[in-house]
């Protein structure tokens, strides 16, 4: 039972935003396009572990996707995905590399060599065992301190070949292929075989932590030292791409090519919500959409049906429901 599904992650979101909003000549645009490519693999290694989580009986496993805690100490730790049976709960860290792996120990690093190249990762078995300390924290909080954690690397690239300066057994125990996942249930099952907790507690403690998550919502403008001046404003056509939708006769026309739209604005909102913030007033509206008349702008707000505050003059206008694909 999924009680969490995954979703893409809102950095992911805030990177495309932004790269759609600033000059391809500008000075932060590579590195942004390199994180974002990071950041998509990433995502894409989690999503690849769905298909073997299906095979989870749903009347035993409950499983969390993307959950960001805060322990005790008052630090922030993110985990990939939480899988809970009565007799155990597992932690998984997906890591969705190709090429050469090599873990060493001595140095506690992961070092990856492909196409001749090497780069240096932190241990992805360290990362994996300090969630296990913090979510033990909760637990112990929540009264579950002997629930059995068990943390464990996935790996969901087939590409790759791993290899160790020593300790061969223990990563081979701690760090797996995707394809394996079952299988190692099946075994840790055998060995964590007491059913310590009924499924209705197990479900609890699930939605427990879930309604402890926190959503990492950064500044990505603050994030790669862009300022909102930089920013590409205007309503992009949904054709063409260009930046030069005219607001007219209640639609939006763009001279380049031709395209009438009704909702061509709502993209464009949306890149608003990410990259500037979730409020908007008339003036800012008008400024970020093109929109000249400030009675066209009031009457697009109006029918956005959006929730507000303050007075006619200074009405400030709620864009979080547009964070919802149903808006769009």
């Amino acid at each position: 039972m999924i009680l969490k599904e995954r979703s893409i992650p809102l950095t992911i979101k805030k990177l495309e935003a932004l790269l759609r909003r600033i000059p391809v000549e500008h000075n932060q645009r590579v590195k942004i396009e390199e994180d974002l490519s990071k950041f998509k693999a990433g995502y894409q290694g989690e999503k690849s572990l769905d298909y073997h989580l299906s095979f989870f009986k749903k009347e035993r496993y409950i499983v969390i996707h993307d959950l960001r805690l805060l322990d005790s100490e008052m630090r922030f730790f993110q985990i990939d995905t939480i899988i809970l049976s009565p007799s155990l709960l597992l932690i998984i860290e997906v890591k969705n590399f190709v090429g050469t792996l090599y873990f060493d120990q001595s140095f506690n690093q992961l070092i990856r060599k492909t196409d001749g190249k090497e780069e240096a990762f932190i241990n992805p078995i360290i990362q994996v065992d300090r969630q296990k300390l913090q979510l033990r924290n909760l637990l112990e909080q929540n009264k579950y301190s002997n629930y059995p954690i068990v943390p464990l690397v996935v790996l969901s690239n087939s590409k790759f070949i791993i290899k160790a300066s020593n300790n061969i057994r223990e990563i081979a125990s701690r760090v797996i292929h995707s394809d394996a996942l079952y299988k190692k249930i099946e075994e840790l099952e055998m060995k964590y075989s007491k059913n310590l907790y009924t499924f209705k507690e197990i479900r609890k403690l699930a939605k427990l932590l879930i309604k402890q998550n926190q959503l990492l919502d950064q500044n990505i403008l603050e994030k790669y030292n862009v300022t909102k001046d930089e920013l590409l404003t205007g309503v992009i056509c949904e054709a063409c791409k260009e930046y030069s939708m005219i607001r007219t006769k209640g639609s939006w026309y763009c001279p380049h090519c031709g395209c009438v739209s009704k909702k061509a604005h709502l993209h464009s909102l949306y890149d608003y919500y990410l990259l500037i913030g979730n409020t908007v007033k008339n003036k800012q509206l008008r400024e970020f959409l093109h929109i000249s008349s400030i009675y066209s702008a009031s009457r697009l707000l109006s029918k956005l049906n959006l929730p507000s505050s303050g007075t006619k003059k200074d009405k400030t206008h709620y864009l979080d429901e547009l964070s919802h694909p149903s808006a769009l």
